[in-house]
């Protein structure tokens, strides 16, 4: 494949002329093409699995493993399982970025978005049956 000088576009090997801008393309502008898309799909599948087992999983089966371990583990691995959602959102946030057309990262950015609406909403209305209980 050609890349046109002008616009960046890729031409046929054997054309001498842009396909989109018409400007001359020479001879020793040659790049060449490789189809990774299904390596970059792969990617992307990988980071929202990783995603969505970080933000939901671990938290709930990393504490089960631990039952009849020493409290010291326990304790330590605690700060762990905190770290786990927020691990996610970071790698949530990096393949969006990197790959902006998966369609499982974007469900896993929409389910990740929608279990914090639904946490705060509990939260504030957890917080404020509370506050007119005390009264």
């Amino acid at each position: 494949m050609k890349e046109c000088p002008n616009c960046k576009t890729l031409n046929t090997g054997e054309s001498n002329y842009c396909a989109e801008c018409g400007a001359k393309i020479a001879n020793g502008i040659i790049k060449e093409v490789i189809n990774n898309n299904s390596e970059n799909e792969n990617k992307a599948y990988y980071l929202a699995i990783i995603g969505f087992v970080l933000y939901y999983i671990a938290p709930i089966v990393i504490p089960k493993l631990l039952t009849g371990m020493p409290k010291n583990i326990i304790n330590a691995s605690s700060s762990f399982v905190g770290l786990c959602p927020l691990a996610a959102i970071v790698i949530m946030i990096i393949g969006r970025n990197k790959y902006p057309q998966n369609k499982l990262l974007k469900a896993l950015m929409w389910c990740i978005i929608f279990t914090i609406t639904i946490s705060l909403l509990t939260f504030i209305i957890f917080f404020m049956w509370f506050m007119a209980s005390c009264k």
